[in-house]
């Protein structure tokens, strides 16, 4: 499926530079959240916005409609009734899921691409298609077990796929020297699919607050109370907070809001469009 995603965008733009065609197909698959060729009908310009111009939006747009229309079947006289749709794999509830999952925890390489498989086996580095569709398989495995896992057991994750096979996944410079600790792109790849397909679900992503060693035992310290807290993840949570900066007020801000909206609009100093405060 990442092979038809490059090859839809590849003939709207012939002319994208591969990096920015990596980048889309990157925002499409993680982000987006494509699944299959017929969501691209579903993309916005909005969506790709920051990648590309405005012509070159409207144009793969344009491209991924027609692309999908072509592969719809047309209608028979005689047509079977559709079969009901599958439910949903249920999703495990946290708390019914072993606090030890991680060390368990079994990437199920027999899902991925024989191409993926055979640059393991040959210890060449993935295609950026095969480690799209990795990330993919890997976090909904972690989801058999847990839906929202931390980044600590994200980064054991990534450390162990890295350290099974560095060649094909470790982050190497042009000469081959190892960046870093070797895994920081596969953690953050793994840790915003996970969060990108939580941003629906409430419930995953409220944890407790952790329990300090200090009031253990000690019954005449107030204990926390027992709620849950959002934590910061995929989006906002904490808009128009009650406390305000040192010195400001409500209708302050409202001035400088508005001030900023102004500065928005000017034309820039270039005469290029909006000012997006170039003269700053």
């Amino acid at each position: 499926m990442p092979e038809a995603i490059v090859d839809a965008i590849a003939a709207a733009l012939t002319r994208l530079d591969e990096d920015r065609l990596t980048l889309m197909v990157e925002r499409l698959l993680l982000l987006v959240g494509i699944e299959e060729v017929a969501d691209l009908s579903y993309v916005k310009e909005d969506d790709i916005q920051d990648l590309l111009t405005p012509l070159q939006s409207r144009k793969l747009i344009d491209a991924f409609q027609r692309r999908v229309s072509a592969l719809e079947p047309q209608p028979s006289v005689l047509s079977p009734s559709p079969s009901p749709p599958s439910p949903p794999s249920p999703v495990p509830h946290p708390a019914l899921c072993p606090p030890n999952w991680i060390t368990t925890f079994q990437v199920p390489w027999e899902k991925m691409a024989p191409t993926l498989r055979q640059a393991i086996s040959m210890e060449q580095r993935a295609a950026q298609s095969d480690r799209l569709q990795l990330i993919r398989v890997i976090v909904d495995a972690i989801r058999m077990h847990f839906p929202n896992p931390t980044r600590a057991e994200c980064t054991q994750i990534a450390k162990n796929v890295v350290a099974q096979y560095p060649k094909t996944f470790a982050d190497v410079t042009d000469e081959g020297d190892l960046l870093g600790s070797g895994y920081t792109s596969l953690l953050n790849q793994i840790k915003t699919r996970v969060e990108h397909v939580n941003r629906n679900n409430t419930l995953s992503r409220i944890r407790r607050p952790k329990r300090t060693n200090k009031n253990d035992g000690d019954a005449s310290q107030p204990q926390p109370k027992s709620t849950c807290n959002q934590v910061d993840s995929y989006g906002y949570i904490n808009w128009q907070p009650h406390n305000l900066p040192e010195g400001e007020t409500v209708d302050s801000l409202e001035v400088k809001r508005q001030m900023l909206a102004t500065l928005w609009v000017l034309p820039s100093c270039t005469g290029s469009g909006e000012g997006r405060f170039s003269c700053c």
